[in-house]
């Protein structure tokens, strides 16, 4: 496995084998498969954009899922890949 610079991997991330994880990656609540390529700056398992609209305020939509990162994805440059808000995000094989 191979991780760039100023990446952030936190606890509970787990991350198959021969993966590369490029400079200035976040990554929380994602499981990630063998021989994955993330490249540099992405963001991965934040919580997403949500709101219950509401006629005084919106109220913010709590996301509980996870990422799931098949075997032998590539994700590019700076991308955003949101946790789930009830269900899991999942990024297929290939």
């Amino acid at each position: 496995m191979l991780i760039g610079s100023n990446t952030i991997i936190e606890k509970g991330v787990k991350i198959g084998k021969n993966c590369v994880i490029g400079s200035g990656v976040v990554m929380k609540n994602t499981l990630v498969g063998d021989r994955v390529v993330i490249q540099d700056g992405c963001k991965i398992g934040q919580k997403g954009f949500g709101f219950i609209p509401s006629n005084k305020k919106n109220l913010k939509f709590p996301h509980i899922g996870i990422v799931l990162i098949e075997d032998d994805v590539e994700i590019a440059s700076n991308c955003t890949i949101d946790r789930g808000s009830v269900d899991n995000t999942l990024i297929g094989r290939n």
